[in-house]
């Protein structure tokens, strides 16, 4: 699992090396800004069909970096700006997860900070038994 960052809070061209491989580029930018308790720029709703997070309706994603991708990964959630903000890689029998956003560990995985209609924990849950159910057998 990639958990990157915006370009002002994180080593994306150190990063990169590693993501490359993997056909994942985090990019230099930053998306999603959010000013004192405008929580809803922050908004990403997820699709009821979403193959990871089963659970999930709506998460909180601020300040993030958008990825670029080539072969072998493939975007899994796109802005409505068709940006990627998640993706996926598979690579023998491995699997990488990368978004440009720590959400998983930060501060608003509890809604302590956030209103309610985040699910973010919820999400955390999800993405974490899908990574499990991604280990090979073998």
């Amino acid at each position: 699992m990639l958990l990157m960052n915006d370009s002002g809070h994180a080593d994306l061209e150190h990063t990169n090396i590693l993501a490359k491989e993997f056909g994942i580029v985090f990019n230099q930018n930053c998306l999603n800004h959010v000013q004192d308790k405008q929580y809803e720029n922050g908004a990403l709703y997820i699709s009821k069909s979403d193959s990871i997070f089963k659970h999930t309706k709506k998460i909180y994603k601020k300040e993030l970096a958008t990825i670029s991708l080539t072969k072998p990964a493939k975007a899994h959630y796109k802005n409505n700006n068709g940006d990627v903000i998640m993706a996926i890689s598979k690579i023998g029998k491995g699997t990488v997860f990368a978004v440009g956003d720590p959400w998983f560990y930060n501060e608003y995985i509890d809604n302590e900070i956030l209103p309610a209609e985040f699910e973010n924990t919820k999400a955390a849950n999800d993405l974490a038994k899908w990574l499990l159910q991604q280990v090979p057998e073998n």
